[in-house]
């Protein structure tokens, strides 16, 4: 029992990083300013500066 549950919440920690990794590579024009907009206001205008 303790083994299923360690997998599921490991697919689900790999699954979000999947997600956060999509959003900061692919679709960081899109949705991901607005998704990192909330949480890191200061950091947007360093990032553009590395992106571009």
């Amino acid at each position: 029992m303790l083994g299923i549950l360690a997998t599921i919440f490991t697919v689900f920690v790999m699954l979000e990083h999947l997600y956060i990794l999509y959003m900061e590579m692919f679709a960081w024009e899109t949705r991901g300013k607005a998704f990192f907009a909330q949480a890191m206001p200061a950091i947007i205008a360093i990032c553009l500066s590395l992106v571009a």
